[in-house]
């Protein structure tokens, strides 16, 4: 049970196969956001459990073509877009709102989301920055916050965000150690934002045995 909610945690399902040699190169490109997460480590298990195979990781916040870039398969968060490419759900992580501490100090601790509107909002450049808050008591809030900073980079945004630049928003699978150590911390905990998923997409003409498949 343990081994099957470690892998629920990761995005992935659980290695199948243990021990079975499979020689050969698997090419992932994953979201940059991913590389200091628990998935990059399955990634590693899987390896060493299937002794043979190598393999090439592209991390990077920019989208990566799969088939005409040799990628085995894709890691992508988020919404997708409609493709002939082979999907499948892992995972979702929560979204939250975060702020520094300091950068809070001299402002009204936000109550609902019309509170949050006039601060200074770090945008990433992928994503369109309309968040939609729901609450089990109130009703749904959906913000157009202008950015007052934007990057291409969700680790980026969360330094900027730990350095008093602004708030933003950020799946909790990579604030969780900036919070427990009080550098950042979380607004409206009692609103809910809609979460962000992991889906895992393989060409369509990918061999029902082939590595990549065994991942997902």
């Amino acid at each position: 049970a343990a081994a099957l909610l470690d892998a629920a945690q990761a995005g992935l399902p659980p290695l199948a196969h243990r021990g079975t040699a499979l020689p050969g190169l698997v090419g992932i490109t994953l979201p940059g956001i991913l590389a200091q997460s628990v998935v990059t480590a399955r990634l590693v298990n899987f390896a060493r459990e299937h002794p043979g195979i190598e393999l090439e990781l592209d991390y990077s916040d920019t989208v990566r073509e799969l088939i005409s870039s040799g990628f085995d398969l894709a890691i992508r968060m988020g919404k997708l877009e409609d493709s002939a490419l082979k999907m499948r759900k892992l995972n979702e992580f929560a979204r939250i709102v975060i702020a520094s501490p300091a950068y809070m100090e001299a402002r009204k601790q936000p109550a609902t989301p019309d509170d949050l509107a006039d601060l200074d909002w770090i945008g990433l450049s992928q994503v369109q920055l309309r968040p939609k808050f729901v609450h089990p008591s109130e009703n749904s809030v959906r913000l157009k916050p202008d950015p007052a900073h934007t990057v291409n980079n969700a680790l980026a945004l969360l330094q900027m965000v730990g350095s008093g630049a602004g708030i933003g928003i950020l799946p909790d699978c990579i604030t969780g150690i900036d919070i427990e150590s009080g550098r950042i911390q979380q607004l409206l905990s009692d609103w809910r934002l809609e979460p962000i998923g992991v889906y895992a997409l393989w060409p369509p003409n990918a061999p029902k045995a082939g590595l990549a498949l065994r991942l997902v």
